[in-house]
């Protein structure tokens, strides 16, 4: 699928000022994954940052991210393992109505799962929540999900 990441970005940029943390966690992105605008690791994370404040769970994800591997903001490992923690407790009690970017989420959850971040691996709950995010129609688990299903079944 192809995306007009140029125009989503132009729309977005009205959300910086905003209060919307749905808005500004996806304009986060585009400026720390470079999609539609240069990228700009440290203004992604700035915006990540006011979208978690908002309570954005994926915006607590993707700033743990963040933490870990440095991007934007200075490596961390204890605030990137205290990011994730929230964002699971937070996560795994949220209803899909409530919840914008919900297969995201779920998608989100089983990385924490596969590979320990702010819990210990889990297998099973990681494909739990990869199939969670397939029926959500977050095909772009697929991969994922096989990986955990793998994992899970000893393969």
């Amino acid at each position: 699928m192809d995306y007009d990441y140029p125009a989503a970005f132009e729309k977005l940029q009205t959300a910086e000022e905003s209060e919307n943390a749905s808005a500004l966690y996806l304009l986060g992105l585009c400026f720390y994954d470079g999609k539609g605008t240069e990228k700009d690791a440290a203004k992604g994370a700035a915006l990540l940052t006011k979208a978690a404040e908002l309570d954005s769970i994926n915006a607590k994800y993707s700033l743990a991210e963040a933490y870990r591997t440095g991007a934007g903001v200075e490596a961390d490992s204890e605030k990137a393992d205290e990011l994730y923690k929230t964002f699971l407790t937070e996560a795994e009690s949220a209803e899909p109505a409530d919840t914008p970017e919900y297969g995201r989420m779920l998608y989100n959850i089983t990385y924490c799962y596969i590979y320990g971040h702010g819990t210990k691996a889990d297998t099973a709950n990681a494909a739990k929540y990869a199939k969670m995010a397939l029926d959500s129609g977050n095909v772009g688990v697929l991969n994922t999900y096989s990986l955990a299903a793998g994992y899970e079944s000893g393969k």
